[in-house]
């Protein structure tokens, strides 16, 4: 009998193992908000077990890191403190340092909504392009005075307002470069 239930429990555990879905991720989806969980200073950034739904914008909790996705180039992937003002994190693509968010001073609050808090000057945040190709987007908190909270990040591809600046900022740059190797011909 006790050789039956060891035998059961190697293949519960093996199971368990092979299985287990708790240190795998999702994919992400693009211009989607997902509020991740952090602990102390130094921690890793982590799934949201148990966070508070956002105030507005709709949101959705992320799974346990790596978060990934794959990129066509010059999407933006943004992180924002939320809730209590002071928090900063260390982001990285592969393991790599990909940015920091700004230093900020733990004063007040910005809510629980991501829009919100990203428009707040006195909250950490700071988004990046990314090239093309496959991300793997972990964190790790550089400051954290209440010792944990939560916050988001979001995948997203430029407003069309974003994309036609910088078509014409292109078209304009080769403009002047033709016509600078016209003068020079002449």
């Amino acid at each position: 009998m006790i050789s039956k239930f060891n035998t059961v429990k190697k293949l519960a555990l093996t199971a368990t193992l092979l299985f287990g879905s708790a240190a795998s991720a999702g994919p992400i989806a693009v211009d989607t908000w997902y509020e991740f969980s952090f602990g102390a200073t130094g921690s890793a950034a982590q799934a949201c077990t148990s966070c508070s739904a956002s105030s507005g914008t709709p949101t959705v909790f992320a799974d346990a890191p790596a978060w990934t996705f794959t990129s066509t180039g010059g999407q933006g992937f943004t992180v924002v403190d939320a809730f209590l003002r002071g928090d900063s994190f260390d982001v990285f693509d592969f393991g790599t340092l990909l940015f920091s968010t700004t230093p900020v001073a733990a004063t007040g609050t910005c809510g629980s909504d991501p829009e919100v808090c990203l428009a707040d000057p006195l909250v950490s945040s700071n988004r990046v392009l990314l090239a093309a190709g496959a991300h793997s987007i972990t964190m790790t908190v550089n400051n954290s005075p209440f010792s944990g909270g939560a916050a988001y990040f979001r995948y997203d591809v430029p407003e069309p307002t974003t994309m036609f600046l910088l078509g014409s900022g292109l078209l304009g740059l080769g403009y002047l470069r033709r016509r600078k190797l016209a003068v020079e011909q002449n």
